[in-house]
């Protein structure tokens, strides 16, 4: 096993990379309050300018074709770490539709989907549509 420190941004800058949800994890669970402390914590960072550990994120990493782009993916199979992971890309999503910015948008759709409007995030089954839902407005 290899312990690797890495930001938020890289992490969700790896391009090429898709966060799969293994079967055997729960379901998204996280409440208002979750969610609200976990935005406290990156609008804390963004304003002085530190570093803050925001938990650790346990994968197992698989290289996968992809048959569309005939190139090799990353898919990240989240072992610890999937309510944050996946409430970080529903507030992207959230930034994504109130921002008038389009670059700013642009830059966001890379963050959140793969080329052809993949989603990168692949929930567990039972949370699929609502998520799918979501991401599409």
């Amino acid at each position: 096993m290899r312990v690797k420190e890495s930001t938020v941004n890289d992490f969700f800058a790896l391009t090429g990379t898709i966060f799969s949800i293994p079967v055997y994890q729960r379901n998204y669970t996280w409440e208002e309050k979750n969610c609200e402390k976990l935005l406290q914590d990156i609008v804390s960072i963004s304003q002085n300018k530190k570093t803050h550990f925001m938990g650790s994120i346990t994968y197992i990493l698989h290289h996968i074709d992809d048959e569309k782009s005939l190139r090799q993916l990353q898919e990240f199979v989240i072992i610890d770490g999937q309510q944050r992971i996946t409430t970080l890309m529903l507030l992207l999503k959230a930034i994504e539709t109130k921002i008038p910015n389009e670059e700013i948008k642009k830059e966001i759709d890379g963050l959140l989907n793969l080329s052809g409007q993949k989603l990168r995030l692949k929930p567990i089954k039972s949370d699929k549509e609502a998520f799918d839902l979501v991401m599409q407005n």
